[in-house]
């Protein structure tokens, strides 16, 4: 059933989640709970449990005239982040005083160097009003 749903989802197969034996499935409830049930008037399911991966979200985003064809979407992240070198390419030359500390996912603690407010980007044709924390970054990659 994972393998179909994963067929039909045109999912790569690295990301096709497996069952272990010592899974429970919709015919083997684990112990001290009870099977789960359709919905009266629903169509038989498969009621296995499927883990779901993490695949990042990456979309196209245009700031200025400049349009960046992979972004990443962290919709759990508070701030939206930008490297410096993006900014001196986009021509904004004046940032207030950032006074936020930001955690990044390896644990380090960056302090940016200044913020970015009211900058329009278009996200699908619709115009987004946002403000961008500016870090610096070593990697060439994100210039």
């Amino acid at each position: 059933m994972v393998s179909q749903l994963a067929g039909e989802l045109d999912l790569p197969q690295r990301l096709v989640p497996t069952l272990s034996e010592s899974e429970p499935t919709s015919d083997e409830p684990s112990s001290g709970s009870t099977p789960a049930q359709p919905c009266p008037g629903d169509s038989p399911v498969d009621l296995r449990v499927v883990r779901a991966y993490y695949v990042p979200l990456m979309i196209p985003v245009r700031i200025g005239d400049i349009t960046f064809p992979r972004v990443l979407v962290d919709a759990g992240s508070g701030v939206n982040v930008m490297s410096n070198q993006i900014r001196i390419k986009l021509g904004y030359h004046r940032m207030a005083p950032s006074t936020t500390k930001l955690a990044m996912a390896d644990n380090t603690l960056v302090w940016p160097v200044g913020v970015l407010t009211a900058i329009p980007i278009v996200v699908e044709g619709v115009c987004l009003i946002v403000s961008f924390q500016v870090i610096e970054m070593d990697d060439p990659d994100c210039t």
